[in-house]
């Protein structure tokens, strides 16, 4: 098995009396590949433990894709500005329910909603994450007011 290993962990192995061989990815094509599956990675580490070192782990392989698309940290972050400003970001915490032709917007709203409940419920915390609407809120405005 071989993947990407941080710049520091050769070193850092030698000095505890273990041994790592390793190559560099001098071809931008394997390096890309090797950090997306990095990425994906680093996804599911913070999906299995919801903790901010995995958050860095995610953020540490963003920043080293960077170079490959051409840009540096500030053009990244003036691009990232410029997204919460035309776009917003998540802080008002609004769910869309965006139902196909086999589910009906009730049953996608249900599914949310429990999921997000269970989600909660796995941490050990006895909060509900999100109201489940009464079955009276049918339309869209009633279940809003729900999630107020």
């Amino acid at each position: 098995m071989y993947k990407l290993i941080r710049d520091k962990l050769p070193e850092q192995l030698d000095k505890a009396g273990k041994h790592c061989d390793y190559a560099v990815a001098i071809n931008d094509e394997l390096y890309a590949e090797l950090l997306m599956a990095k990425l994906i990675e680093a996804v599911n580490d913070y999906l299995g433990e919801f903790k901010p070192e995995n958050l860095v782990e995610l953020v540490t392989v963003v920043n080293s894709l960077l170079p490959l698309h051409g840009m540096e940290q500030y053009e990244f972050d003036a691009l990232y500005q410029k997204t919460l400003k035309n776009d917003g970001g998540y802080e008002r915490r609004f769910i869309g329910f965006f139902p196909n032709e086999q589910t009906s917007l009730s049953d996608a709203k249900k599914t949310i909603i429990n999921t997000l409940n269970n989600n909660l419920k796995a941490e050990d915390t006895s909060e509900e994450a999100i109201e489940t609407p009464s079955e009276e809120a049918s339309d869209e405005d009633d279940f809003k007011k729900h999630l107020a």
